[in-house]
Protein backbone atom coordinates (compact mmCIF):
# COMPACT_ATOMS: atom_id res chain seq x y z
CA UNK A 1 0.00 0.00 0.00
CA UNK A 2 2.54 2.07 0.48
CA UNK A 3 4.43 1.71 -2.45
CA UNK A 4 1.37 2.16 -4.26
CA UNK A 5 1.01 5.34 -2.49
CA UNK A 6 4.40 6.22 -3.78
CA UNK A 7 4.95 5.09 -7.16
CA UNK A 8 0.95 7.20 -7.29
CA UNK A 9 2.68 10.49 -5.98
CA UNK A 10 5.89 9.71 -8.36
CA UNK A 11 3.49 9.43 -11.69
CA UNK A 12 1.99 13.06 -10.25
CA UNK A 13 4.84 14.96 -9.50
CA UNK A 14 6.26 13.75 -13.18
CA UNK A 15 3.14 15.02 -14.59
CA UNK A 16 3.18 18.40 -12.85
CA UNK A 17 7.37 18.23 -14.01
CA UNK A 18 7.11 17.85 -17.71
CA UNK A 19 3.92 20.25 -17.82
CA UNK A 20 5.57 22.76 -16.39
CA UNK A 21 9.04 22.25 -18.00
CA UNK A 22 7.09 21.93 -22.22
CA UNK A 23 6.79 24.77 -23.96
CA UNK A 24 2.92 24.42 -23.17
CA UNK A 25 2.10 22.48 -26.51
CA UNK A 26 -0.13 19.55 -26.07
CA UNK A 27 2.32 17.77 -28.30
CA UNK A 28 5.53 18.68 -26.47
CA UNK A 29 3.85 16.85 -23.45
CA UNK A 30 2.89 14.18 -25.15
CA UNK A 31 5.84 13.54 -26.73
CA UNK A 32 8.04 13.93 -23.31
CA UNK A 33 5.42 11.51 -21.03
CA UNK A 34 4.82 8.77 -23.88
CA UNK A 35 8.30 8.43 -24.44
CA UNK A 36 9.38 8.31 -20.71
CA UNK A 37 6.57 5.79 -20.08
CA UNK A 38 8.19 3.60 -23.11
CA UNK A 39 11.14 3.73 -21.81
CA UNK A 40 10.41 2.48 -18.01
CA UNK A 41 8.02 -0.28 -19.77
CA UNK A 42 11.15 -1.55 -21.56
CA UNK A 43 12.75 -1.84 -17.97
CA UNK A 44 10.07 -2.99 -16.49
CA UNK A 45 9.74 -5.93 -19.15
CA UNK A 46 13.28 -6.67 -18.70
CA UNK A 47 12.81 -7.64 -15.17
CA UNK A 48 9.40 -9.73 -15.32
CA UNK A 49 10.06 -11.53 -18.51
CA UNK A 50 13.89 -12.46 -17.51
CA UNK A 51 12.72 -16.03 -16.12
CA UNK A 52 9.57 -16.91 -18.70
CA UNK A 53 9.82 -18.75 -22.19
CA UNK A 54 9.10 -17.00 -25.09
CA UNK A 55 5.57 -16.49 -26.24
CA UNK A 56 3.95 -18.01 -28.86
CA UNK A 57 1.45 -15.29 -29.97
CA UNK A 58 0.53 -11.91 -30.07
CA UNK A 59 -2.37 -12.89 -28.06
CA UNK A 60 -0.12 -14.57 -25.51
CA UNK A 61 1.77 -11.19 -24.86
CA UNK A 62 -2.14 -8.96 -24.58
CA UNK A 63 -2.95 -11.71 -21.91
CA UNK A 64 0.81 -11.35 -20.49
CA UNK A 65 0.33 -7.55 -20.24
CA UNK A 66 -3.18 -7.67 -18.77
CA UNK A 67 -2.25 -9.89 -16.40
CA UNK A 68 1.10 -10.34 -15.40
CA UNK A 69 2.61 -6.99 -16.29
CA UNK A 70 -1.04 -4.96 -14.64
CA UNK A 71 -0.45 -6.77 -11.58
CA UNK A 72 2.95 -5.87 -11.33
CA UNK A 73 2.78 -2.50 -11.56
CA UNK A 74 -1.01 -1.49 -10.75
CA UNK A 75 -1.55 -4.23 -8.26
CA UNK A 76 -4.54 -5.92 -10.24
CA UNK A 77 -5.46 -7.07 -13.69
CA UNK A 78 -7.43 -5.78 -16.11
CA UNK A 79 -10.71 -5.71 -15.85
CA UNK A 80 -11.59 -6.18 -19.99
CA UNK A 81 -10.13 -7.18 -23.12
CA UNK A 82 -11.21 -6.98 -26.31
CA UNK A 83 -10.45 -7.70 -29.82
CA UNK A 84 -11.35 -7.86 -33.15
CA UNK A 85 -8.54 -10.33 -34.44
CA UNK A 86 -7.05 -8.12 -36.92
CA UNK A 87 -4.27 -6.56 -34.22
CA UNK A 88 -6.59 -4.17 -32.22
CA UNK A 89 -7.06 -4.82 -28.45
CA UNK A 90 -8.79 -3.27 -25.85
CA UNK A 91 -7.50 -2.91 -22.30
CA UNK A 92 -10.46 -1.72 -20.27
CA UNK A 93 -9.53 -0.68 -16.11
CA UNK A 94 -12.60 0.43 -14.96
CA UNK A 95 -11.38 1.54 -11.35
CA UNK A 96 -7.80 3.41 -12.79
CA UNK A 97 -5.55 3.94 -9.44
CA UNK A 98 -3.94 6.73 -11.34
CA UNK A 99 -7.18 8.65 -11.74
CA UNK A 100 -9.26 7.99 -8.86
CA UNK A 101 -7.72 11.90 -7.33
CA UNK A 102 -8.69 13.40 -10.78
CA UNK A 103 -11.91 11.82 -11.07
CA UNK A 104 -14.42 14.74 -10.95
CA UNK A 105 -16.81 16.28 -13.10
CA UNK A 106 -15.94 19.16 -15.42
CA UNK A 107 -13.69 19.27 -18.92
CA UNK A 108 -10.87 20.65 -16.78
CA UNK A 109 -10.28 17.35 -15.28
CA UNK A 110 -10.76 15.02 -18.34
CA UNK A 111 -8.39 17.43 -20.11
CA UNK A 112 -6.22 16.91 -16.99
CA UNK A 113 -6.95 12.86 -16.62
CA UNK A 114 -5.72 12.63 -19.98
CA UNK A 115 -1.94 13.46 -19.17
CA UNK A 116 -1.92 10.79 -16.62
CA UNK A 117 -2.67 8.07 -18.55
CA UNK A 118 0.10 9.27 -21.37
CA UNK A 119 2.75 7.61 -18.90
CA UNK A 120 0.70 4.21 -18.69
CA UNK A 121 0.46 4.13 -22.62
CA UNK A 122 3.89 4.28 -23.14
CA UNK A 123 4.58 1.70 -20.31
CA UNK A 124 2.50 -0.33 -22.36
CA UNK A 125 4.28 0.27 -25.39
CA UNK A 126 7.40 0.11 -24.35
CA UNK A 127 6.60 -3.72 -23.04
CA UNK A 128 5.14 -4.31 -26.27
CA UNK A 129 8.11 -3.02 -28.14
CA UNK A 130 10.49 -5.56 -26.09
CA UNK A 131 8.24 -8.01 -26.47
CA UNK A 132 8.52 -7.50 -30.42
CA UNK A 133 5.40 -6.16 -31.65
CA UNK A 134 5.19 -2.58 -33.07
CA UNK A 135 1.99 -0.82 -31.90
CA UNK A 136 0.34 2.19 -31.23
CA UNK A 137 -1.04 2.86 -27.75
CA UNK A 138 -3.93 5.62 -27.07
CA UNK A 139 -5.21 6.10 -24.09
CA UNK A 140 -9.12 7.38 -23.26
CA UNK A 141 -10.56 8.83 -20.48
CA UNK A 142 -14.22 9.09 -21.02
CA UNK A 143 -15.52 7.49 -17.89
CA UNK A 144 -13.47 8.59 -14.54
CA UNK A 145 -11.62 7.12 -13.00
CA UNK A 146 -11.77 3.97 -15.69
CA UNK A 147 -9.36 4.33 -18.38
CA UNK A 148 -9.33 2.56 -22.05
CA UNK A 149 -5.99 1.93 -23.99
CA UNK A 150 -6.68 0.90 -27.72
CA UNK A 151 -3.21 -0.88 -29.13
CA UNK A 152 -3.20 -1.45 -32.26
CA UNK A 153 -0.15 -3.74 -33.59
CA UNK A 154 1.94 -2.26 -36.90
CA UNK A 155 2.08 -5.46 -39.29
CA UNK A 156 5.15 -5.35 -41.76
CA UNK A 157 3.37 -5.09 -45.19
Amino acid sequence: EVCESCFEYLNIAMVEWVVQSSDGSKEDIFLKLERLGFLTGQKISERITRKRPRFQNDLERIKFICKEFWKEVFLKHVDNLRTNHRGVYVLRDNDFHWLTRVSANGPWTKEMAQNYIIFPAGLIRGILHNLGIASIVTADTKELPGCTFTIKIITNP
